[in-house]
């Protein structure tokens, strides 16, 4: 951004550029003052663990899920099937 002023500017012109300037210095330093609080801080902490926990139980699922459909799928195998079969009848008969 130019902040010169150019010739062909009046002075009241080259004093309105200079309060946006101004204006936008302030509005960065509000930002910077809010990323930089503790308030601030603490709340993205805890946005970003809770996200973290959803993410972790929604791929535990997925990964359980897939999972047990692979071992389902095992069973009408020929060779593996009979064992997985006696496997799983011994574990949820008792």
């Amino acid at each position: 951004m130019n902040t010169e002023p150019t010739p062909d500017q009046t002075p009241d012109e080259k004093g309105d550029q200079q309060l946006r300037l101004i204006n936008v210095l302030y509005s960065l330093e509000a930002q910077i003052k809010k990323q930089t609080s503790l308030r601030f801080a603490f709340l993205r902490g805890a946005v970003y663990g809770l996200g973290t926990v959803v993410g972790a139980t929604l791929l535990l699922a997925l990964f359980g899920g897939i999972l047990a459909a692979t071992i389902d799928s095992l069973a009408d195998l020929p060779l593996i099937g009979t064992y997985v079969n006696e496997e799983a009848s011994e574990t949820y008969l008792e």
